[in-house]
């Protein structure tokens, strides 16, 4: 009789099968140039072993540690930078600070922009 039963109302009836295959385009990407990754990378390295100078401040120095929270408390910014600067960091560096901690964001340069960061964050 009728080919579906329930709900009577329907008037259509699904397709048999699905829409026609649309073909895939693939992008084409441009060659790949390893060189700027390369030079990330060697610029990362020197920002590490500023972090390492500056880790290694902190470890071993229990007086230098003292004197960058004493002059942070005190809100002297340019104390702190100089403080942080003075253990031979080669970068320029960035610092913010709070209660809880600081931040340290080291960034370096490669082929004269900007490729590079590296944030320090200490608790206190």
């Amino acid at each position: 009789m009728y080919r579906y039963s329930y709900p009577f109302w329907i008037a259509y009836a699904p397709p048999a099968y699905g829409p026609y295959p649309m073909p895939q385009f693939r992008p084409t990407y441009p060659e790949i140039d390893p060189s700027t990754l390369t030079d990330s990378a060697k610029a990362f390295q020197s920002l590490m072993s500023d972090a390492h100078i500056i880790i290694e401040k902190f470890a071993t120095s229990p007086s230098f540690s003292q004197k960058v929270m004493k002059a942070a408390q005190q809100s002297n910014k340019e104390k702190v930078k100089q403080l942080i600067q003075g253990t031979g960091i080669q970068h320029p560096i960035e610092i913010r600070y709070n209660p809880d901690g600081i931040h340290l964001t080291l960034t370096a340069q490669s082929q004269s922009q900007d490729c590079c960061k590296m944030e320090l964050a200490f608790h206190w």
